[in-house]
């Protein structure tokens, strides 16, 4: 069954299944022999984006603010582990995503095939670090195994569609929030709040997208978008910040220079398409959001 809230059926029974299909679909990731190490990671991660995006629709039905923060905890720490091995791997496909665009320097090719030794190197000290890749996801489906033996117990508390709906308008509102601050401040951090809270609202999106077709999946498909955009510009400034934080190991800070400048620029270029599309996204108060989205929702029972 997909990612979504069905149509006439009892909500706690669909939030029970969407948790259970997301845990049980990240198990037999973790099984699936067909899949390397890293494929792996960056499947199983997404699942747990996806629980927690799940917990934070159900936060004020569950009306259990403990409960919450334990299971929210449990997926977010489970992911955490994995991250290196992920991480590692994202700086690389960030660096050759960038060595397709070599800029007006002809040597600029030479620099990045020179930092991208660096980090597969670095990928590859992660993968034989004192726990193995094979070792973590081991650990990882063991806890995918408690967290599911637990999602009855939680989810069974969530059949209340209005404190639903009023959990997607709290977390479109810091949506809408950390867009604003990042109009104040445009550091990476600002940027990954934003992309952070972009992502939560297209999970919520996902989930609610049958209300009315074809109008959700159009939101939906302009939320991934402006995630897309921000994503990339995260995936960029940590880049920059692995250059600059081990400058030597790179070559230098005169080295990086005409490097750095390119991620600063190709940053500038994703925010320019950003703004635009998140103003459109986020155009809406947060209790006109919630409003219409009720309307949806009675019509669509």
């Amino acid at each position: 069954m997909p990612y979504r809230i069905e149509r006439r059926k009892q909500l706690a029974q669909e939030i029970r299944r969407i948790a259970e299909e997301q845990i049980d679909r990240a198990i037999a990731e973790v099984d699936d022999t067909t899949l390397d190490a890293d494929e792996t990671v960056h499947q199983v991660r997404k699942r747990c984006k996806k629980l927690r995006a799940l917990l934070r629709l159900v936060r004020l039905p569950l009306d259990d603010e403990d409960t919450f923060r334990k299971e929210n905890s449990w997926f977010r720490d489970a992911a955490s582990d994995l991250s290196g091995m992920r991480d590692a791997e994202v700086q690389i496909a960030t660096c050759d995503a960038l060595m397709a665009h070599p800029g007006d320097r002809a040597d600029h090719r030479i620099f990045f095939e020179s930092i991208r030794r660096q980090l597969a190197q670095r990928r590859d000290a992660v993968a034989g670090s004192a726990t193995s890749p094979a070792e973590r996801l081991v650990a990882f489906r063991a806890r995918m195994e408690e967290a599911r033996a637990r999602v009855a117990a939680w989810a069974e508390r969530t059949d209340d569609s209005d404190a639903l709906l009023r959990s997607v308008e709290a977390t479109y509102r810091r949506g809408r929030k950390t867009m604003l601050a990042a109009r104040r401040d445009a550091s990476a951090e600002r940027f990954h709040e934003w992309r952070k809270r972009t992502k939560d609202h297209w999970y919520h999106c996902s989930l609610l997208v049958e209300l009315w077709p074809p109008v959700m999946p159009a939101r939906r498909r302009e939320v991934s978008r402006l995630a897309e955009l921000l994503g990339d510009g995260h995936d960029l400034s940590v880049l920059g910040e692995t250059l600059t934080g081990e400058a030597k190991s790179f070559g230098g800070r005169r080295t990086l220079e005409p490097i750095l400048e390119q991620i600063e620029q190709r940053r500038e270029e994703l925010r320019e398409k950003a703004w635009p599309l998140g103003t459109r996204v986020f155009a809406e108060k947060p209790k006109d959001l919630g409003y219409r989205l009720r309307r949806y929702w009675k019509e669509w029972e």
